[in-house]
């Protein structure tokens, strides 16, 4: 049982310096999460109701993971394939496209929701 505990413990260790890795060292993370406090902040001024900012809070948590995947993706394939590559290239594209969509549907929500309270 102390062996099962210790190993849950590193997974969350692990994950843990992950996250401050990425908030400390990775600018595009930064960003997310600076827009999601943005958001967070939004939902307090126009006093979102529960379920409006748990739809944000949901959003906020896609991005932000979409940005460390996006992230790691791209520092596992520069160390992989140095020199530039096209098809590396394509695959980065992909995955920040991933991150924009998903921010721009965000945006679209949070705003919706904006405008209905201003309304």
């Amino acid at each position: 049982m102390n062996r099962l505990f210790e190993k849950i413990r590193n997974k969350f260790s692990y994950a843990f310096q992950g996250l401050v890795y990425g908030l400390k060292n990775d600018l595009s993370i930064q960003i997310q999460y600076g827009f999601a406090l943005a958001a967070l902040c939004a939902c307090f001024i126009f006093k979102f109701n529960h379920i409006e900012t748990a739809i944000v809070l949901a959003f906020c948590a896609i991005v932000i993971s979409l940005e460390y995947f996006n992230s790691a993706l791209e520092r596992m394939l520069d160390d992989a394939h140095p020199d530039y590559s096209g098809e590396i290239k394509i695959i980065k594209d992909l995955t920040a496209g991933a991150v924009l969509v998903a921010s721009i549907i965000a945006l679209a929500v949070g705003l919706s929701f904006i405008i209905r309270h201003i309304i």
